[in-house]
């Protein structure tokens, strides 16, 4: 099969996993993204680790009896962070995922600055590689100081602060 019809077929049925959640009202939660092979709602808090579970479960089997896809739920945790220099420019921001047996991955890292990500997260001093990268078929290296911070949500009961 090519790709395109590919993609087309995981996004149909990720659209059809989509809609039989909410029409069977297994997840009552907020749509966070859907994407060709993944669907994130976002749990309020309060909601323990045996709730959620159950709602994967639950969710799971439906699906299956509805439309006879085997799915697959994970419970996880993201967190925002910034990669900032000296300057106080946000350069990007990032995400931690949390959850399974592999304790953290980095998400939406710009491919540039993943070594220096990854090194300042486990706390790990910064040297001429990391803060190397290639433009334009040139060798370039930052020269800038890093450092990360962890975005603060500002959102209370849907207004903002």
């Amino acid at each position: 099969m090519n790709p395109k019809r590919h993609i087309t077929i995981a996004k149909y049925l990720i659209s059809k996993v989509y809609e039989c959640l909410r029409h069977f009202k297994v997840l009552d939660y907020d749509l966070v993204c859907v994407s060709s092979d993944e669907i994130v709602f976002e749990v309020p808090d309060g909601v323990t680790s045996t709730e959620v579970g159950a709602i994967i479960a639950e969710g799971t089997q439906t699906v299956y009896d509805e439309l006879g896809l085997y799915v697959r739920g994970t419970d996880f945790r993201l967190e925002g962070y910034n990669l900032r220099t000296d300057g106080c420019k946000s350069v990007c921001n990032f995400y931690l995922k949390w959850g399974g047996n592999v304790g953290w991955k980095l998400k939406g890292v710009p491919i540039q600055y993943h070594s220096i990500v990854y090194k300042l997260m486990k706390g790990e001093e910064l040297n001429l590689y990391d803060l190397t990268f290639q433009y334009e078929r040139c060798c370039c290296a930052f020269r800038e100081n890093f450092y990360i911070e962890k975005i603060q949500n500002k959102i209370k009961d849907g207004t903002k602060d």
